[in-house]
């Protein structure tokens, strides 16, 4: 029997094609996208998107229609959604989310610095780790809409919709591993870039409180650092930033060694990491190629 879908609304739909010789179909709920691709042992594959009237179709780059573009498509390595599959039938009254799509918007600066903001303490997924900003489309926004509009409400800058570039696709799912508990969300990802004219001190910021508490602007040395982080960890590595205390934004110097090595801070009584997420160090690793 087939895993039954949470009733949560979905404002854009994915449906996926493998072949000149298949129909696009729905996205299978509970199933794994790379899986789908026939890449069952890789963590990455290529595909071609389009997205159009609240319909993001994924297909094989050598069916692509016209109006597509071809990314990288990644996921985490310990895919739940994939774990899953392989470990046999699953149960009928197993209850999977359907795929959600999201998009997220890579700011580099004038002076090669790139923007992330740490999710604020109170988010239900996530708390204190790193991202950059964005979040869910509206229905009838393009990704370049979305990705504007959720960058201006969480850190008040306000970019120009035909500035983004997409860079990849990221599979997500939380919780990210299948030891914590069947996965409830599942999102397909659109990561967009925006080089800004402007060096970064010259960016003023206006965090959303209720989505996040700091803001820091990275280096490539930076971004390097946390990415693979020397053995030894160092007392501490500092970068320009903004930290909301209640309603103050305060600029400040932020270290950033907890997303290289991962903090343990407490939530509800409940240990959670400041870290990088798994889909933000993927797109750090396919921006640092371009900057």
């Amino acid at each position: 029997m087939a895993a039954q879908a949470t009733a949560i609304p979905v404002t854009a739909r994915v449906v996926l094609r493998r072949s000149d010789s298949d129909d696009a179909e729905p996205h299978p709920i509970g199933v794994c996208v790379i899986n789908y691709f026939g890449a069952t042992s890789a963590h990455r594959t290529t595909v071609a998107y389009r997205y159009h009237e609240d319909v993001l179709t994924l297909e094989s780059p050598t069916t692509a229609t016209a109006g597509s573009h071809t990314l990288q498509l990644h996921h985490a390595n310990c895919c739940p959604f994939r774990a899953l599959l392989q470990g046999g039938p699953l149960p009928d009254d197993l209850v999977m989310p359907r795929m959600r799509v999201a998009v997220v918007v890579m700011i580099v600066s004038a002076d090669k610095r790139v923007l992330l903001t740490r999710r604020a303490a109170t988010m239900r997924t996530f708390p204190f780790a790193w991202v950059a900003p964005g979040g869910g489309i509206e229905a009838g926004e393009s990704l370049a809409q979305a990705g504007v509009r959720e960058v201006a409400e969480e850190t008040g800058v306000v970019l120009s919709e035909s500035a983004t570039t997409p860079i990849m696709l990221f599979e997500s799912a939380h919780p990210a591993l299948l030891d914590h508990g069947h996965p409830s969300r599942h999102h397909l990802i659109a990561y967009l870039k925006v080089q800004l004219q402007v060096p970064h001190d010259n960016v003023k910021l206006r965090l959303q409180p209720s989505e996040v508490g700091a803001a820091a602007w990275l280096s490539e040395d930076d971004v390097g650092f946390v990415l693979n982080p020397p053995t030894q960890k160092p007392e501490s590595r500092m970068v320009p930033g903004v930290v909301l205390e209640e309603t103050l934004h305060q600029k400040t110097q932020i270290d950033i060694c907890p997303l290289a090595y991962g903090d343990i801070k407490f939530q509800r009584g409940d240990p959670v990491a400041e870290r990088l997420t798994t889909g933000t160090r993927a797109a750090l690793e396919a921006l640092l190629e371009k900057l």
